[in-house]
């Protein structure tokens, strides 16, 4: 599988980069649909944030779930799925809170510039859609999906500190038809 790998400021190559696979029960691998280049991956890039050896990126995804881990229960083969730059196990203190990218058990996500992801804690990452999109999707739409993994955390927690209703924000995203994020859902 190829992948996008950064070796240093301005330089980004795309090469051979190990299959992805369930190492742990809680694991999920999905195909990739949509990603794109996060701020944070620019840091890097830009030579602001060192590195000091080679390094995978990207952490804004969207994709169709392969395989799910033995302990995985909220998503299943086949779902169309929206993840977290942070993989949050959504049931330690924090999380329960609404601060999933403080999770105890917290793990970045930084491969998904490839044809498939590896996602840890599965079942508090990826929101599943009710409905696969459509194969082919307008570029605007591409941008809400991968934007909505950035918001997925941050946009949870801040709706409830702010008191805001979920119909206010759905107006301000325009959210497709099949997006997961209602009114009336708690999210």
């Amino acid at each position: 599988m190829r992948g996008t790998m950064l070796y240093g400021p301005r330089d980004v190559r795309f090469e051979e980069r190990d299959t992805p696979t369930i190492i742990k029960p809680t694991d999920a691998i999905i195909s990739i649909s949509a990603t794109c280049v996060c701020g944070s991956d620019l840091w890097p890039y830009r030579g602001i944030n060192q590195i000091t050896q080679p390094t995978p990126m990207g952490h804004e995804y969207c994709g169709i779930v392969e395989e799910v881990g033995s302990a995985v229960t909220s998503v299943k083969r086949g779902q169309f799925v929206i993840g977290s730059f942070f993989a949050s196990d959504n049931s330690c203190p924090h999380c329960r809170a609404g601060y999933q990218t403080s999770c105890q058990h917290r793990e970045f996500v930084t491969t998904a510039q490839a044809p498939m992801l590896r996602v840890p804690l599965a079942d508090g990452t990826l929101v599943a859609t009710p409905e696969v999109p459509p194969r082919r999707t307008d570029p605007e739409s591409a941008g809400r999906l991968r934007r909505f993994g950035h918001r997925l955390v941050r946009g949870r927690r801040s709706q409830r500190e702010a008191g805001r209703s979920s119909r206010r924000r759905r107006r301000r995203c325009r959210r497709p038809a099949w997006c997961p994020v209602r009114e009336g859902n708690g999210s």
